[in-house]
């Protein structure tokens, strides 16, 4: 039986899991899953309440990261999440040019 190099294991205990829900595969798509878990994983761990409900807020860079597609398939995920309702974003703050977008699942 051949060991496993250090190395190797390195690569998978570095790195961040994300989980994937199948139904919201299914229902949004890869990216659209991992982006509705971490909008919800954000809203219930480090909830901002704003307009009584909790939100969170991130750069489409952030959340680029965060589930591993480029910021423009972030964005046009956002966009398609938002038509379809399950997704919600609004604007809390305080300077008027400052555009980061803030989330909620809308349940």
């Amino acid at each position: 039986m051949a060991l496993i190099s250090r190395k190797k294991l390195n690569l998978v205990e570095d790195d961040r899991s994300l989980l994937l829900n199948p139904s919201l595969r299914r229902r949004f798509g890869v990216c659209g899953a991992l982006l509705l878990q971490q909008v919800h994983f954000w809203c219930t761990t480090h909830p901002n309440s704003r307009a009584g409900e909790a939100w969170c807020y991130n750069t489409y860079e952030t959340w680029a990261d965060q589930v591993g597609y480029s910021v423009r398939q972030v964005k046009y995920t956002v966009k398609t999440l938002t038509a379809a309702g399950v997704l919600k974003t609004g604007n809390f703050n305080k300077i008027s040019y400052d555009r980061t977008l803030w989330y909620r699942v809308d349940y």
